[in-house]
């Protein structure tokens, strides 16, 4: 994609999401033996997350060090998104372009709940936890994606 390798569909999927609506992008594709190079799109699918982004351009901020911007899930947030299994924490609307983290570990849509179990309401009380540790410090982060809740870990920079 635009001259770079991609390994696997999750690593397409994710730079994808770093483009925005109707850019054009060149894919080179091996298909059996013959390769192609096509110049397409990028569209927004209706089910995708990327929408709310859209909607809370000025209330969306950057989380540099998780590579992220986002915004908090309050009511008006909730009501656009599918059913949480809990209310609150923090809807990663997009992948910073100049993210210092490492990617794949967060897509859009994503919503962190917590950052070594202290639970966060707002989107300064998840830059401020995460401010506050030093460089190299692994943190554990409880997030949902598509409907179930799991953790991963991030070392910070």
């Amino acid at each position: 994609m635009n001259g770079k390798p991609m390994e696997n569909a999750r690593q397409f999927y994710v730079n994808v999401y770093g483009y925005v609506a109707n850019r054009v992008v060149n894919l080179e594709v091996l298909r059996g033996d013959e390769q192609l190079s096509k110049s397409v799109a990028v569209r927004v699918r209706s089910d995708n997350p990327e929408r709310v982004a859209v909607m809370f351009d000025k209330e969306q901020r950057l989380v540099p060090r998780l590579g992220i911007l986002g915004v908090g899930v309050d009511e008006s947030v909730s009501r656009l998104l599918p059913v949480l299994r809990r209310p609150g924490g923090i809807l990663v609307t997009r992948l910073a372009a100049s993210a210092r983290a490492p990617t794949g570990l967060f897509l859009p849509g994503d919503v962190i709940y917590s950052v070594n179990n202290r639970y966060l309401e707002t989107l300064d009380e998840l830059s401020a936890v995460i401010d506050a540790y030093e460089p190299g410090v692994v943190v554990v982060l409880q997030i949902e994606r598509d409907g179930r809740l799991s953790f991963i870990e991030v070392q910070l920079d």
